[in-house]
């Protein structure tokens, strides 16, 4: 069976590359990373066995596709698409993990403004323009298709979006992650006369609190299901965590 392509955002951060390494077996994932390439397999990068050289890896068998883009640039968007489509011919999942935290105290004067305007195009503004660019190269005019491969956005917000953790400096965050929630509220209904599912999953700092591996889980959960409308809160401790 032909796999699943996710296209994946923050991909050289600790959720996407956990998920690069528990996901690559299952799907073909377009990795879209800014400064650092994902430390996975890729065609940038390959393991080698410093004993045996030409020895074959586990770890180099599903190599994903690295994409550098940074995508708060307007327009960076459209080329990740284009080249994802080219890799593989389809997207059927989008995994909107790219991500940075700021802090910084609204008594900060001109900081917090700078602060805000970088968590807002950082977690709203480029995961929507990235879901334009989706839905007017891939998705639109395809509900029978989409419905059929169960495509699907899946945001990665946060539990800053919905509980005040005093004394951190986290109200830049939390607004643009907040947002983020209501953006991807309303998409659930935009989205659904394409056939494509929106799901929004929002967990505790990983790995102190929750595992990476944990959040991982619940994001292949959710692509697997059929259901549309969930948002999901990661605030404990997954199995064997």
């Amino acid at each position: 069976m032909k796999k699943r392509v996710c296209l994946l955002t923050g991909a050289s951060g600790l959720l996407g590359s956990t998920f690069c390494r528990m996901a690559a077996s299952e799907y073909s994932i377009a990795a879209v990373y800014n400064t650092h390439i994902p430390p996975v397999g890729s065609q940038m990068m390959e393991f080698r066995d410093p004993i045996e050289p030409g020895a074959s890896l586990s770890e180099n068998e599903s190599r994903v596709y690295a994409i550098k883009a940074d995508l708060t640039e307007a327009g960076s968007e459209k080329r990740v698409v284009e080249l994802t489509l080219a890799k593989f011919g389809a997207i059927d999942l989008v995994v909107s993990a790219a991500g940075r935290y700021e802090t910084c105290s609204i008594v900060d004067g001109d900081e917090f403004t700078t602060t805000l305007e970088s968590m807002l195009s950082l977690h709203l503004l480029a995961p929507m323009r990235l879901a334009r660019a989706v839905i007017s190269s891939f998705w639109r005019d395809s509900d029978i298709e989409n419905r059929h491969f169960r495509r699907h956005w899946l945001s990665v917000s946060s539990t800053a979006a919905m509980t005040v953790y005093p004394h951190k400096g986290q109200g830049p965050y939390a607004a643009a992650k907040a947002a983020l929630n209501m953006a991807t509220a309303h998409m659930v209904t935009e989205m659904a006369p394409l056939g494509v599912r929106t799901n929004l999953i929002a967990p505790n700092s990983f790995p102190s609190i929750v595992s990476t591996e944990s959040v991982v889980q619940s994001i292949l959960r959710m692509d697997q299901g059929a259901l549309s409308g969930q948002f999901q809160r990661i605030d404990r401790p997954g199995p064997g965590s």
